[in-house]
């Protein structure tokens, strides 16, 4: 995923930004791992802010990280027994902010 947008209004324009993708591999019918990431920034004056998350998850067993398009998706592969794993990250304001690591393993 790609975007970027620009609006001259209002002050001085408001310009920003969309990255994202996701990558999937697997070991045979035994293994299998998803992960994604998607970004978002935006500068509106001498304001910046950013916000981002990213999520994986891991299989074992017969399972689809193909078609994987969310943790929930992973969670719900029948015949497969998953792991998965979900961070966020925001910047406003000058201040960083990483939320806790959510985890959740095995369904």
């Amino acid at each position: 995923d790609i975007g970027a947008w620009y609006f001259s209004e209002p002050g001085n324009g408001n310009y920003g930004g969309l990255l994202g993708g996701s990558a999937y591999g697997e070991l045979g019918c035994l293994a299998s791992l998803k992960g994604a990431v998607t970004m978002i920034g935006n500068k509106s004056g001498s304001e910046y802010t950013f916000n981002g998350e990213a999520w994986g998850a891991a299989g074992v067993g017969y399972c689809s990280a193909s078609k994987w398009k969310s943790i929930r998706d992973a969670r719900k592969d029948s015949y497969c027994l998953t792991g998965d794993a979900s961070l966020t990250v925001d910047y406003t304001h000058g201040k960083l902010d990483v939320g806790d690591l959510d985890y959740h393993c095995c369904d």
